[in-house]
C-alpha cells in the first residue's frame, strides 16, 4: 500500500548561478506544519552586541560607584562614548570610572549612538597602537580537545564580567566589527562558545585577516573596542545548515589570505585556494545552502562580498521547518541540436553511503511524486559527503526531475518543477510512499 506526504515547495539556489539567490539545504521530512518565512523576511538578525556588553560594565560601574558613595554618577552614553577617548583595557576602565581616577573627555571623539551612520568614528592613535587588529589572533595550530595554552593569547583576554551573558551567542554565528583599523569593516565566524583555555572558557573564532586564515577569540575588550555585534542566520541550526557551515570553515583553516587580484569575485568552493574575511563567512553558507545576500542584488561570480553585505540579505522565499535526507540543486542547462539536457548536482551530506535513483528524463509532477510511470530510471550509490552531477535529458512536454531513496521500507522522493534557464533555480516538492 502506498502513502503519500506532500511536503512544500522550496526555492533552490545553484552552485554555479549567474545570480545569487537565497537556497536552503533539505534533509529528514517532519509531517509537522510548516514555519513560514513571510516576503521579504531578513535572512540575518542581531543577537548580542557591543551595546549589551557596555550595559554589564555599566552595571558594574553603577554599583562599585554606590558602595564608594560617590556622586555625579556619568550616563550610560557618557559613559560608552568615554571608554574610546583612553587606552584602557574595558575592565580597567571601568575601574578606573568606578575610583574616579580618571573622567570625561568632551568632546568625544567617537558617538556609538550616532543615528547618521552604523559605524563608530575611529579611536585616537594611542587606542590604535594598543589594540592592534590581530591582537585577538590566536594562530593556525590549536589541539581544541585541549585547553589553549597561556603564550597562545597575544593579549589576556577579559572575560570575568559576570553581568554579561554569553549564552546568548551560539555556534555558527558571526561577528561583524564596524571599527577596525583597516579601511573596511571585518567579520569572523563564531566557531566554539566555550572552548577551554588557561583563563578559563572563551569564545573561539575563525576569521580570514592578513595572516591567513587562523582561530582568533572575542571577549569583552575586543567586542566594544571592535564595536561587534553579533549576527544570526535565520534557522540555520534548527535546519542543520549551521554545523555544516562550521565543518566548511574548519577545511579552511590555515590557508592564506586572498590578495587583490582574487577580489574580482567571491568563490564558494570548499577547496577554494585563500579567502578574505566575508567570503569565508559567505561561502559556508552558500555551500550549505544559504545565500546570505539573498535580495541585495550581489553577484557573487563577479562582484566582492563586502562584510556589511551580510547583514543585509532577505528571505523573500518559504522555508518549511522539515529535513530531507538528500540534496539536489540545479548546476546548468546544456543543449544541442540532438541533445538538450539538465545537469542536476546530487549531493549526500549523510556519514554513510546512499543509493540514488532517479528519472534520467523529465517526467511529470505527478509521476515523480506518486513514483509511477517512469520508463527511464537509473540508479547510482552516492559516498557519504560526496556530490555527482546527473544528466536529465528533456522529455516532450514534460518538466519536473525526480529523484528518491529507500530506507526503513519509505521511499523518499524529491520532483524539482519550474526549473528557470534565467537563474538556474528550480521548486522541490517532497513525498514519501511506503514500499509494498
Amino acid at each position: 500500500m502506498k502513502r503519500i506526504l506532500l511536503i512544500f515547495a522550496i526555492l533552490f539556489s545553484p552552485l554555479t548561478s549567474n545570480q545569487a539567490h537565497a537556497s536552503v539545504e533539505s534533509a529528514h521530512i517532519h509531517p509537522a506544519a510548516p514555519q513560514i518565512v513571510t516576503e521579504d523576511e531578513e535572512a540575518v538578525c542581531q543577537v548580542f552586541s557591543f551595546i549589551d556588553v557596555f550595559e554589564g560594565y555599566f552595571e558594574k560601574y553603577q554599583n562599585s560607584a554606590r558602595t564608594r558613595s560617590l556622586d555625579n554618577l556619568v550616563s550610560f552614553k557618557d559613559f560608552c562614548n568615554n571608554f574610546y577617548q583612553y587606552s584602557y583595557s574595558i575592565e580597567d576602565y571601568t575601574e578606573k570610572m568606578s575610583n574616579q581616577a580618571i573622567s570625561l573627555q568632551k568632546p568625544f571623539d567617537a558617538n556609538v549612538f550616532s543615528e547618521s551612520t552604523n559605524q563608530i568614528s575611529p579611536r585616537n592613535t594611542i587606542i590604535e597602537e594598543a589594540f592592534p587588529d590581530e591582537k585577538y589572533i590566536l594562530g593556525k595550530e590549536l589541539d581544541n580537545s585541549q585547553p589553549t595554552p597561556k603564550d597562545t593569547f597575544k593579549r589576556k583576554p577579559i572575560i570575568s564580567n559576570e553581568n554579561i551573558n554569553y549564552e546568548e551567542i551560539w555556534e555558527g554565528d558571526f561577528l561583524y566589527e564596524t571599527l577596525t583599523d583597516l579601511p573596511t569593516d571585518h567579520v569572523a565566524f563564531i566557531y566554539e562558545t566555550s572552548q577551554p583555555s588557561y583563563y578559563g572558557n572563551y569564545i573561539q573564532t575563525v576569521e580570514a585577516v592578513a595572516s591567513g586564515v587562523n582561530y582568533g577569540f572575542l571577549d569583552d575588550t575586543r567586542f566594544v573596542e571592535k564595536g561587534v555585534v553579533i549576527y544570526r542566520i535565520y534557522r540555520a541550526h534548527e535546519l542543520g545548515i549551521a554545523t555544516k557551515a562550521k565543518n566548511f570553515v574548519s577545511q579552511q583553516i590555515g590557508k592564506p589570505y586572498a590578495g587583490v587580484s582574487d577580489f574580482f569575485s567571491t568563490d564558494v568552493s570548499i577547496d577554494e585556494d585563500n579567502w578574505y574575511c566575508s567570503e569565508l563567512i559567505y561561502a559556508a553558507y552558500y555551500s550549505s545552502g544559504i545565500d546570505l545576500c539573498y535580495g541585495t542584488g550581489f553577484n557573487h561570480t563577479t562582484e566582492v562580498c563586502a562584510p556589511v553585505l551580510l547583514t543585509t540579505g532577505k528571505f523573500s522565499m518559504e522555508i518549511p521547518v522539515m529535513e530531507l535526507n538528500l540534496e539536489i540543486r540545479t548546476a546548468s542547462f546544456e543543449s544541442s541540436f540532438f541533445n538538450s539536457h539538465w545537469v542536476i548536482t546530487v549531493s549526500n551530506p549523510n556519514n554513510h553511503a546512499v543509493t540514488v535513483y532517479y528519472n534520467s528524463k523529465m517526467c511529470f509532477e505527478g509521476d515523480g511524486l506518486n513514483w509511477e510511470n517512469l520508463n527511464d530510471v537509473d540508479h547510482f550509490t552516492l559516498e557519504a559527503g560526496k556530490s555527482k552531477n546527473v544528466n536529465i535529458a528533456e522529455n516532450f512536454f514534460a518538466t519536473s526531475v525526480a529523484f528518491s531513496w529507500c530506507s526503513n521500507g519509505i521511499r523518499h522522493i524529491i520532483v524539482g518543477t519550474k526549473l528557470s534557464k534565467e537563474t538556474y533555480t528550480m521548486t522541490l516538492l517532497s513525498s514519501e510512499i511506503e514500499e509494498s
